[in-house]
């Protein structure tokens, strides 16, 4: 299995084309009947949109039919729920790949790949591990852009060695069953606690398998009581990187919907995690904290290499220009000439992330509508 990984973005950053780049998003619907047909109008419409912004640019029309003679070529049963084409000519680039995350559907003509949607792709769905808990054994996955893969499977050895049977005359009705009860309830006792030292020595591994896995958060499943086990004894660094836990019906479900369910539940707990990272965002910046909001002091805040995190909402569009002193401004200063338009302003702060290795966060939903009273774009300062 191939996923999408920083270096292959960073590559893709790098890549410039003065003839023109297509950058090509198409979300594929879930299959059925239809799908194909939707999938080839999708595409088709999305191009002829295009073109009519730029009917005179002979690189795009050829681009455009390049791109539709690829995509006749793919198996439509084989793709997931996105695919991302990139198509240059001078110099040659052609790259695709589909994706089990779902894209939004986009289509976009200018000197660079369009990369916002991967760069949300990679910052929303981060590599996580999943312990499928039972009494019997603990299963190992991962789960990776959308794919759940087995790694291993730790079982318990219950020691009855030290466990016998009760033995002697035979006692009366009522004695047998006072007997019987608590040789019951001792038999439970000493399970319960080789079960207890079992999940306790394996919440102790975990750092080590993150680290072999590249586990960056972890998600439990199973009863409560062992994933409260769990949660107590591990490490404080790694307590804070428990997503949440399953439903332990899921134990026993199929790799498919279980990685359905995974990301579902990444997704809600991205939202409460950038909602929190927003409201602190906003509130340090007004306070004069180390923070900014607004499209133009973060670019160049960004040009002067002293932003440490990036926020913008996923589905901002805005323009700007830039001075010949360097400096982005929003609107061009009455009677000056020499200034040139930055049609896409969002991307070019996420060509200065990259960059400088700053990290950048696309944000939805709520946060997005926060973040959008303070003109949709805010960062955390080095200094």
């Amino acid at each position: 299995m191939s996923y999408f990984s920083k270096k292959e973005l960073i590559e893709l950053h790098k890549f410039n084309s003065q003839t023109g780049v297509l950058s090509i998003y198409l979300n594929i619907p879930s299959k059925g009947r239809g799908r194909e047909r939707s999938v080839k109008i999708e595409l088709k419409s999305g191009l002829n949109e295009l073109y009519k912004k730029y009917p005179d640019d002979k690189n795009l029309v050829d681009l455009i039919e390049d791109a539709k003679e690829t995509f006749s070529l793919i198996p439509l049963q084989e793709l997931k729920k996105s695919i991302v084409f990139f198509l240059s000519k001078n110099p040659e680039l052609k790259w695709q790949k589909s994706f089990q995350i779902p894209l939004i559907t986009k289509f976009v003509w200018q000197k660079k790949p369009f990369l916002r949607p991967l760069v949300g792709l990679l910052e929303k769905n981060p590599d996580t591990g999943i312990l499928l808990i039972t009494s019997e054994k603990i299963k190992f996955l991962t789960w990776r852009q959308g794919f759940i893969n087995e790694e291993f499977i730790e079982e318990i050895a219950i020691d009855k060695t030290s466990w016998r049977r009760y033995a002697g005359p035979a006692p009366s009705i009522s004695a047998m069953a006072q007997q019987t009860s608590t040789h019951t309830d001792l038999f439970r006792h000493r399970l319960n606690e080789q079960i207890d030292k079992f999940l306790r020595d394996i919440a102790g591994k975990i750092p080590n398998y993150a680290k072999k896995y590249r586990w960056k958060y972890i998600i439990l499943s199973g009863e409560n009581e062992y994933i409260e086990t769990i949660k107590n004894v591990i490490e404080p660094s790694w307590q804070k990187k428990i997503i949440g836990s399953l439903d332990q019906i899921l134990i026993k479900k199929s790799p498919v919907e279980l990685a359905e369910a995974v990301t579902d539940l990444i997704s809600k707990w991205e939202q409460e995690v950038e909602e929190k990272e927003v409201d602190f965002l906003i509130s340090s910046a007004l306070s004069g904290g180390r923070a900014c909001l607004g499209p133009i002091e973060c670019i160049n805040l960004l040009s002067e290499g002293r932003v440490a995190h990036l926020y913008f909402c996923q589905d901002l569009e805005i323009k700007g220009y830039i001075r010949p002193d360097g400096y982005y401004v929003l609107n061009p200063p009455e009677g000056e000439n020499n200034i040139r338009e930055e049609p896409y302003l969002i991307e070019k702060m996420i060509d200065m992330a990259l960059e400088n290795n700053t990290n950048i966060t696309p944000v939805e939903g709520i946060p997005a509508k926060k973040l959008a009273k303070y003109g949709g774009v805010g960062a955390f300062l080095h200094y």
